[in-house]
């Protein structure tokens, strides 16, 4: 997360680059009752906040984002196991199959040398 001190460093390169919101500073400047310096830091204290809930909502929705893919993953990999479910019991086979032929042929050439 952002530090405060980030947030409000951003909030002075936008009001020296843009000036201050009108929305934002009319509320301000109402709240501190016309007075110009305590408008002026009531509007920094609103503005952070917005930013900082603003990088929450992105944070919040790269994870949504990222759960989303991991669920959708997850997902992907159950519908492949489920499309080849005879893929484990042919994989257990072909190994019998290999080590059966390993020992016939075995059983042969022990056959030959003992004749």
């Amino acid at each position: 997360m952002t530090s405060d001190e980030a947030l409000c460093g951003a909030v002075v390169r936008e009001l020296e680059r843009d000036g201050p919101r009108k929305g934002l500073w009319a509320k301000a400047y109402t709240e501190a009752v016309g007075n110009e310096p305590a408008a002026r830091a009531i509007y920094m204290k609103l503005r952070v906040a917005q930013l900082a809930e603003e990088l929450q909502r992105v944070a919040d929705a790269e994870e949504r984002a990222r759960q989303n893919a991991l669920a959708t993953a997850a997902e992907e990999q159950q519908r492949q196991a489920d499309a080849h479910p005879d893929t484990i019991a042919n994989n257990r086979l072909v190994g019998a199959g290999v080590f059966f032929l390993v020992a016939f042929i075995a059983v042969l050439i022990f056959g030959a040398f003992t004749k």
